[in-house]
C-alpha cells in the first residue's frame, strides 16, 4: 500500500512539473490554452451572483464621500498621512478573440508585484472582458479583483455593457466621482454617447469641480475610448491608432478647449483612456501629450497580452504634483512616460 502511495505521489509530482515546464517554455497563445485547461480542472466556477438591491441599473449621477458601493470589490478608501499613489489599466481582457485567455496573462502574473505597491486604489479603464456573462464577471473577480484587497475602480467599456443590465446588477452606476486627499476623481461612459460623453455628463465634470474647489490640488478624468486625439495626429498605421475609432470626439475637443483650459490654470487635469494596447505588440501603449501651454495632460494605456504590456503608476503628493511612471509587466525598460508622444508612436 505504501509503494502505491509513493508511485502516486511520484506521479502527481511529476505532472504537476511537467504543465509547469510546459507552461514557462511556451508563448503567448499556449500558455493561454494552458491555462485555461488547468483552471477548468482545479477551479470550480463560482455560482451566479445575486444582484444587489442597492446597486440595480440607474444612471444617475453622484459625488460619493464613500466611493464603496461604486468599487467592483466594495472595499473603501482609507484615508492616511502617506501620498496618494494608484494604478491604472486599461483593456485588462487583454487580446481579442473567444480563443484567448482572459483576463491578460500578463497582468495576472504580476498580481503579487503590483500589491507590494500598495497603492490607495486601481482604476481600470474598461472592457474587463470579452464578453459580459456571469462566468466571465466571476473569473475576473476570482482571478484579479479579489486579489487586490483594496479599491478596484472601473471606467466601462463597450465589451463591458453589451449586457449592461447584467454589468449594472453587479457593479453599479458607471458614472460617479469620489475624492481622495483633495484630488477629485471622475468615473465616466463613453459607451452611452458611443465614441463620446453624454452632455450631462459634461455637466456633471465642471459642476462637481465647481462644488470641490477651492482646496482642489488635481482633477483626474477615467474613460475608456481614446476621445482626443485630432485627425493629425493618426497617421494611417493601427500602431498609430485606438484599438477602435479614430480618438477624435468633436464635443470632448470643444470641452477640453473651453471648460477644461479654463480650470486648468488653477487645478491641474489628467485625463487617462483605456482602449488601446491590444494590437502590433501595444498600440498607443503608453500615450501620453501635455495640451501646450495648459496644466492638461492626456494619456493612454492598454494589455494586449503582449511582451509590451504595461500600466501606469501614480503618484500624486502632498503639495499637488503628480508623477507618473510607466511599468512593464513583463520586466521591460521603459521609458519616461514624456516619451511616449504622438511621435515616438508614428516612428514605430
Amino acid at each position: 500500500m505504501k509503494k502505491k502511495s509513493t508511485k502516486l505521489l511520484f506521479l502527481v509530482t511529476g505532472i504537476i512539473a511537467a504543465l509547469l515546464l510546459a507552461f514557462l517554455a511556451g508563448g503567448f497563445s499556449y500558455r493561454a490554452g494552458l491555462f485555461t485547461s488547468i483552471k477548468k480542472l482545479f477551479i470550480p466556477t463560482p455560482q451566479p451572483t445575486l444582484p444587489a438591491a442597492e446597486i440595480q441599473p440607474n444612471f444617475e449621477f453622484k459625488f460619493l464621500d464613500d466611493p464603496l458601493p461604486a468599487s467592483m470589490n466594495s472595499i473603501s478608501l482609507e484615508d492616511n498621512d502617506l501620498p496618494l499613489t494608484f494604478l491604472v489599466a486599461g483593456h485588462i481582457y487583454g487580446k481579442p478573440g473567444d480563443e484567448e485567455f482572459h483576463p491578460a496573462l500578463t497582468l495576472l502574473s504580476n498580481i503579487a508585484l503590483l500589491k507590494e505597491i500598495d497603492p490607495d486604489f486601481v482604476a481600470f479603464l474598461g472592457d474587463t472582458v470579452w464578453r459580459p456573462s456571469e462566468e466571465n464577471f466571476n473569473d475576473l473577480e476570482m482571478l484579479i479583483i479579489d486579489q487586490m484587497n483594496i479599491p478596484v475602480f472601473n471606467a466601462v467599456g463597450n465589451h463591458d455593457v453589451t449586457n449592461r443590465d447584467l454589468y449594472q446588477s453587479r457593479y453599479g452606476s458607471t458614472i460617479y466621482a469620489y475624492k481622495l486627499k483633495n484630488h477629485l476623481f471622475f468615473i465616466l461612459d463613453t459607451t452611452l454617447n458611443y465614441y463620446g460623453l453624454t452632455p450631462d455628463q459634461y455637466s456633471f465634470i465642471i459642476d462637481t469641480i465647481n462644488e470641490q474647489s477651492p482646496n482642489l490640488k488635481t482633477v483626474h478624468l477615467f474613460m475608456h475610448h481614446v476621445l482626443f486625439l485630432n485627425e493629425d495626429e493618426i497617421y494611417g498605421k493601427q500602431i498609430n491608432k485606438p484599438n477602435e475609432g479614430d480618438g477624435l470626439s468633436l464635443d470632448f475637443l470643444t470641452f477640453l478647449d473651453t471648460d477644461l483650459t479654463s480650470i486648468s490654470k488653477n487645478t491641474p487635469i489628467y485625463i487617462y483612456a483605456g482602449d488601446v494596447g491590444a494590437y502590433q505588440g501595444g498600440n498607443l501603449s503608453p500615450f501620453y501629450k501635455r495640451i501646450p501651454g495648459q496644466n492638461i495632460y492626456l494619456l493612454a494605456t492598454g494589455l494586449g497580452n503582449n511582451p509590451n504590456d504595461s500600466i501606469l503608476i501614480v503618484e500624486a503628493t502632498e503639495n499637488g504634483e503628480v508623477h507618473i511612471r510607466p511599468h512593464s509587466l513583463n520586466g521591460n525598460q521603459m521609458n519616461a512616460i514624456e516619451s511616449y508622444t504622438m511621435e515616438y508612436w508614428s516612428i514605430r
